[in-house]
């Protein structure tokens, strides 16, 4: 399964993910139709997206996620940065995704029900 956390600003978002065989990938992209291209780029059937809602900033990339039936999970920003915080030492867009992807690799099957939003075709709640 792959992982990539994005951390959500106003325009464009920074991206980290992390592969099954643990390789790390950093990359942006603008909150456009061709930024969302390049995103779709990284994203496999086996892939989850994580990223924390940022209320107007994040909707656009919500919306094409559900769009596109791409897995994701969106988390609460006060859970995100309680479960991130034992991560957290230097504060910047590029260490918040990287942290919200290993938010998928260390707990996945944790947050995959505590997330706000997930699209999944083996859960039905979804």
């Amino acid at each position: 399964m792959n992982f990539i956390g994005i951390d959500v600003s106003q325009g464009k978002s920074h991206a980290t993910q992390i592969t099954e065989d643990f390789e790390k990938r950093v990359f942006t992209f603008k909150h456009s139709k061709s930024g969302f291209k390049k995103l779709s780029a990284y994203v496999t059937k086996d892939t989850y997206i994580i990223f924390e809602t940022t209320g107007y900033y994040s909707e656009a990339l919500a919306r094409y996620l559900r769009q596109n039936n791409i897995n994701h999970i969106e988390l609460n920003p006060f859970e995100a940065s309680m479960r991130t915080a034992e991560l957290r030492r230097n504060k910047n867009d590029a260490n918040d995704s990287f942290k919200l992807a290993m938010l998928g690799v260390t707990a996945f099957n944790e947050i995959k029900f505590r997330g706000r939003k997930c699209i999944d075709k083996a859960y039905a709640w979804c």
